[in-house]
């Protein structure tokens, strides 16, 4: 009304004689901050009017010699009232503003152009924040032509400084009042023309210092309500936030509101609560969530994609799974009035997938049923508004009915039920469409989102399911051959992976009951377990221990020799290794348990000649700890299995895989792996393996071998008995890699198995021994008598059909001859022609 009387009346006497007027009235309202607001303000209009520059000074000075300070209404009258004079009188007003920020900043100053008398009367810092607030008005009310120039010139030169140094919390609280309305006046439909705000990134960055700044246990002020709301009108500007942007301020906001108290005040005053204050505080937060929400709407109104949606979920994932149930609330809550808001304003030109639903419905499917019931109905309703959301994306109408989709608030009913069994009950059907058949689906979105339900429910209640390991990897194993699309096949076999590391020993024990040989799908699942280094430095010590106590092999008697059967679980292990050996990651573990895996696999080549294919592939119960109804697979291709060849192949990949790439041409020069598969010529293979591990690989420590070997030396099964003999005979031969103590240790391990039941361990014994000439002088001194016993004995041998023990005996006792003393010979010369003399009969 005063505008327009002024407009009517038209006369700059009368409307310097009404100003005068109001000025008179001023001092009249000093107990009364509303009237006295108001009175600014109609000042503020008649300058507005008025042409005249000297009016216009006097009432400013009037306005701030009058104004408290302290009191934040009269602070907004004066600012406001600033303001509207800046519209007609921008320069003089920016003048009297720089004035007032140079000269009554100082320390020492008399006032405000001279009107402030006394410093002890006025706080410097009350008339800043008062100062502040003025600049924010004149920027809104100026003319939009004028500010542009003005803005970059005078004003952010002049406010700029405080932002980061300001700690008077009233200064902090009108410089972010200040930055919000810069922010409204530089919009494109205040200014009416298109303008990037160059600074508007370190505007948005002091307003995330400064709700940093609060405490994160209780609302303690309305800064981080003021300085979301003013984060919400930069967003507005031009240019786009960055991703990077978008990331820092969603995550400030998020760590600032969701862990406050329930009531937001603070723990101490949790016993002593004032209702007043109390419902102050609430009516505080329900404004600063409010105005945490207009950002993030804001955020989506520039990237309406899917890819907008997650870049607000990301943050949002690790509240929900807060073990604080109010932060999970608040969480929900917050996705739930976003997903809303993006149903709202999506814009769909063209059909698309929620390409990241699987993502979102894998956090919020456990949800719902989690002990708190609101948290529970929140989750259904995030779910359904989800769903809604891919159907709108699809190209549906927002309208759209989908049976499935619409039954799912019918859920929250339930949910209101505490028994576990119906909150599993719900899940499960909530499950349904996107889980059971969803890897199946032929849309790959489809498939791919399922799989992401999937795998996340797994991390997150995958220890509760131990006894269901076998059924669900039967199940994920049976859609692993139907399933189409590339990525939901690797997001399936991490989810068995995720399960894994659940429950890493049902696992296992349960995939090594699948039919041998392995198929792709098997194959794809040790491989997908190997690249995870934890879980693979587990599996391989698993299938250490397991070879090291699983029966390698059956016997049953026969006429000419019993009749050897190969068992499943060493060799499903020695199939599952052999994948192992080719996944790039297990390279470390395989490195780190290099002697270990040599000696098991040495032993297990040697525990493979001449064994035949299992007839079934049932496992052992006692060896696996399985359900013994679960039914053992018995594969079509069993008769393919060749025992021997599958060890040798194992051996074989190790050596590749751990690069022993000289030892590997050594044996394939020397026909090694050929020599192996022989019953006969075995012995000699592994003689030739011992004799390439020492020459070509300078770096393998020999010892930690031998002492993984040295057990098997007493093993119950012969084939392994003389493949350790085999090795040890040959270790001494060439010197143990100048250890002596190794020789010594191999020597003696080898002089223990001289009377072992089998003529070739007894005459690889003897070779070994024999082998001490290899030595030197010094060595085969120190161990003459001994040696010189034994090819003695070993020439007597009385179990010695072939004559072989015989002859590796002479030929030890000629070697040993030419390297000792007469004196060590001498006393024994005519034993020793005693024991020669038979050999020429024969």
């Amino acid at each position: 009304m005063l505008s327009k009387s002024l407009d009517v009346v038209d006369s700059e006497e009368w409307t310097a004689e009404l100003g005068d007027a109001f000025g008179q009235q001023i001092p009249l309202y000093n107990a009364y901050a509303e009237e006295r607001n108001f009175a600014f303000k109609c000042l503020g209009i008649i300058m507005r009017k008025s042409t005249k520059k000297d009016f216009v000074i006097k009432h400013i000075d009037l306005i701030f010699s009058t104004i408290k300070h302290l009191d934040q209404v009269e602070r907004e009258g004066c600012a406001i009232a600033v303001g509207y004079t800046a519209s007609s009188h921008l320069d003089t007003v920016l003048t009297k503003l720089e004035s007032v920020a140079k000269n009554d900043m100082g320390k020492k100053s008399s006032g405000i152009l001279s009107i402030l008398k006394d410093k002890t009367e006025v706080n410097v810092e009350q008339v800043k924040a008062t100062l502040m607030l003025c600049y924010g008005f004149v920027v809104l009310y100026s003319p939009p032509s004028l500010i542009i120039s003005r803005m970059e010139a005078t004003i952010l030169r002049t406010i700029t400084p405080y932002f980061p140094t300001v700690k008077d919390t009233s200064v902090k609280q009108n410089l972010i009042r200040c930055a919000d309305l810069i922010a409204q006046a530089l919009h494109p439909d205040h200014l009416e023309q298109e303008y990037k705000f160059s600074t508007r990134g370190e505007f948005l960055v002091h307003m995330q210092n400064y709700i940093k700044a609060e405490p994160t246990t209780h609302l303690a002020t309305e800064t981080r309500l003021l300085a979301m709301n003013t984060c919400t009108n930069l967003i507005k500007l031009q240019p786009q936030l960055t991703p990077a942007e978008v990331f820092d301020l969603v995550q400030v906001c998020t760590d600032s509101l969701f862990p406050l108290s329930v009531t937001g005040l603070p723990p101490r005053k949790a016993k002593e609560e004032n209702p007043a204050e109390l419902l102050e505080v609430q009516v505080m937060m329900e404004a600063t969530f409010n105005a945490f929400y207009e950002v993030l709407k804001e955020i989506l109104k520039k990237d309406r994609t899917p890819g907008g949606l997650e870049s607000i979920f990301k943050h949002l994932g690790q509240w929900i799974l807060s073990e604080v149930e109010h932060e999970r609330e608040r969480a929900l809550q917050t996705w739930l009035v976003v997903q809303q808001f993006y149903l709202e304003i999506a814009e769909v030109k063209d059909p698309q997938n929620l390409e990241n639903m699987g993502l979102f419905l894998a956090r919020l499917i456990p949800r719902c049923s989690d002990p708190v019931t609101r948290i529970r109905q929140l989750a259904v309703d995030c779910v359904h508004t989800t769903l809604r959301i891919a159907l709108r994306l699809e190209g549906n109408p927002l309208d759209h009915k989908d049976q499935m989709v619409d039954a799912l608030p019918t859920l929250k009913d339930r949910l209101k039920k505490d028994d576990p069994n119906v909150l599993f009950s719900v899940v499960n059907d909530l499950s349904k469409k996107t889980l059971q058949q969803g890897l199946l689906d032929p849309q790959s979105h489809s498939s791919s989102g399922a799989c992401v339900v999937l795998n996340g429910i797994m991390k997150l209640r995958g220890g509760d399911i131990r006894a269901k390991v076998e059924v669900f990897l039967a199940s994920l194993y049976e859609k692993l051959s139907q399933i189409h699309c590339p990525q939901t096949k690797v997001g399936t076999l991490r989810t068995i992976r995720t399960m894994a590391g659940h429950h890493l020993i049902p696992t296992l024990t349960s995939l090594l009951t699948y039919s041998l040989p392995y198929d792709e799908n098997v194959v794809e699942i040790w491989r997908i377990l190997a690249q995870d280094p934890n879980l693979s430095a587990l599996i391989l010590e698993h299938f250490l221990e397991l070879l090291m106590k699983s029966l390698p092999y059956e016997e049953k008697p026969e006429k000419e020799k019993p009749l050897k059967t190969a068992t499943i679980v060493p060799l499903a292990v020695t199939y599952a290794l052999t994948e192992f050996f080719q996944v790039e990651e297990t390279q470390e573990n395989v490195l780190k348990l290099f002697p270990r895996l040599f000696a098991a696999l040495l032993v297990r080549v040697g525990s493979s000649v001449g064994v035949k294919p299992p007839k079934s592939q049932k496992p052992q119960p006692e060896e696996l700890k399985v359900d013994k109804k679960k039914k053992g697979s018995t594969s079509k291709e069993t008769q393919k299995i060749i025992p021997i060849e599958v060890a040798i192949k194992a051996l074989r990949t190790f050596l590749e895989h751990t690069q022993m790439t000289d030892m590997l041409e050594h044996l394939e020069k020397e026909g090694a792996w050929e020599k192996m598969k022989d019953e006969t010529d075995y012995p000699e293979a592994i003689t030739q393996l011992a004799r390439s591990l020492v020459i070509e690989e300078k770096e393998i420590n020999v010892s930690d071998i031998v002492n993984s070997l040295t057990s098997a030396l007493s093993s119950l099964y012969e084939s392994q008995r003389v493949t350790v003999a085999a090795f040890f005979a040959e270790l001494i031969n060439q010197q143990c890699k100048g250890d002596k103590s190794l020789v010594q240790l191999v020597m003696n391990s080898l002089l223990g198995r001289l009377v072992d039941e089998s003529h070739i361990v007894r005459m690889l014994c003897i070779r070994g021994l024999g082998n001490i000439s290899s030595v030197g002088k010094e060595q085969v001194q120190t161990y003459a008598t001994t040696i010189l016993s034994a090819m003695m004995a070993g020439m007597d041998d009385k179990e010695d059909p072939e004559d072989n023990i015989t002859i590796e005996a002479m030929s030890g006792l000629s070697r040993i001859l030419s390297e000792i003393q007469e004196e060590h010979i001498r006393a024994i010369l005519i034993n020793v022609s005693l024991k020669i003399r038979p050999c020429f009969e024969k």
